[in-house]
């Protein structure tokens, strides 16, 4: 029995987007079956935070738990079904967000034909990759930071298809309100993600950026600021009587005594890392919107290993998510050096 090979018109986009797409279902499937578990196990769980009587800082991340009791209340969905519903939504758009990314990347359109099915394999295994830690200390907000922190590296990308100056008032006033959402769910990933933009603007690199050097600060500024304003309302405001209970606020030396919260953190990292070290050795040059990623990854990790427990990985996920185009583009830049290299300089490039 002989196979025929595959088509040379074959694109990988469209393999990418049903992968994509495969990916969403069949994580979100096991998601749904953690959450059904957890509220079987404790059907309290979520309305202890929903009545204001959990712990900080459980109890200031209510905005997917208060979306999920408006879905449950006016729907037939019970509230595991509409966490899930929401997850699903979110893991699509991050993925598809990031996909955009890679797909407009330099790295991908100058790439031959096999880079770019390399790229896409590599890209759908790296969400993978990071999604295998979604139930590690399961929170219904993990993949609403994803999206709303992939969306937000896409408008610092790319500035919404509107000409002229009404399509860089939307585009910025698309990333404050960003930044109003990530305030009600995880403000800090939010507050992270803009102060590394913002540094970028103070550079040459700020140029580069969807907006001009200086809108894109004030928007930054604005959205960061927008992210706090809400984080401390719901702390000062709505539930000023939460306390971290007998959860000792700063976690940093106990980050280092136990070390066995090592072990998640270095596994979920190992691409970030990898991808950082590559560019440290100037092997690989990132655009500013990644620059200023790396740079808002940077002071959100410092903050974690303060404050958080740090074999939460889901707490980076997030990140994790939005690192995946830029490790993508490192690898297919070097296979297209090797490439170029090797080839024979009569070799047309194949177009996708």
């Amino acid at each position: 029995m002989t196979f025929a090979p595959p088509r040379p018109t074959a694109s990988p986009r469209r393999t990418l987007s049903a992968s994509l797409v495969l990916v969403a279902c069949s994580a979100v499937f096991l998601d749904y079956w953690e959450y059904s578990r957890t509220f079987h196990a404790e059907p309290q769980i979520w309305s202890t935070t929903l009545r204001g009587a959990a712990d900080a800082p459980a109890q200031y991340r209510i905005g997917v738990l208060k979306t999920a009791e408006f879905l449950s209340l006016h729907s037939p969905l019970a509230m595991r079904h509409a966490l899930a519903l929401i997850d699903f939504t979110a893991l699509l758009i991050a993925a598809f967000a990031l996909r955009s990314l890679l797909l407009r990347s330099a790295a991908w359109r100058s790439a031959s034909l096999g880079t770019r099915w390399f790229g896409a394999a590599a890209f759908v295994l790296l969400l993978q990759y990071s999604l295998v830690w979604l139930l590690w200390y399961q929170r219904p907000e993990t993949l609403t930071v994803a999206a709303l922190v992939a969306l937000s590296l896409w408008l610092t990308t790319f500035r919404l298809p509107i000409p002229g100056a009404v399509g860089a008032v939307l585009t910025a006033f698309a990333l404050v309100l960003i930044g109003f959402l990530l305030g009600a769910v995880r403000a800090d990933a939010g507050v992270a993600f803009q102060l590394g933009v913002a540094v970028i603007c103070l550079t040459p690199l700020g140029h580069g950026l969807a907006l001009t050097r200086w809108l894109q600060l004030l928007t930054s500024l604005a959205a960061a600021a927008a992210a706090a304003t809400v984080q401390l309302y719901i702390m000062r405001v709505l539930y000023p009587h939460a306390t971290y209970g007998a959860t000792p606020q700063l976690q940093l030396l106990l980050n280092y005594a136990d070390h066995i919260r090592i072990i998640p953190f270095v596994l979920l990292l190992a691409p970030t890392i990898w991808v950082t070290v590559h560019i440290a050795r100037r092997r690989f040059r990132p655009q500013p919107a990644q620059a200023a990623l790396m740079l808002g990854a940077a002071l959100f990790l410092c903050l974690w290993c303060a404050l958080g427990k740090i074999d939460e990985v889901r707490i980076f996920l997030p990140f994790a998510f939005a690192f995946a185009p830029l490790t993508v583009e490192a690898f297919m830049a070097r296979i297209s050096l090797a490439e170029n290299i090797s080839a024979p300089r009569n070799v047309m490039p194949t177009v996708d």
